[in-house]
């Protein structure tokens, strides 16, 4: 039986690429993404929280 688990953290620099990703998989273009990447590199802009939603399946 599979379990699955769903956590949600802050974002970290690290996790940019995998947001960026994520944009583009979702919008079909690089312009979405760059908002996002300008938006989360905008220091005029905080405090900026970012959530990541991961889910991990397990057998």
């Amino acid at each position: 039986m599979k379990e699955q688990e769903i956590k949600i953290l802050q974002a970290k620099d690290a996790d940019l690429k995998h947001i960026l990703f994520v944009d583009k998989a979702a919008f079909g273009s690089d312009e979405k993404a760059n908002l996002t990447a300008s938006l989360i590199k905008d220091h005029s802009a905080q405090p900026v929280i970012s959530f990541l939603l991961l889910t991990i399946t397990t057998l």
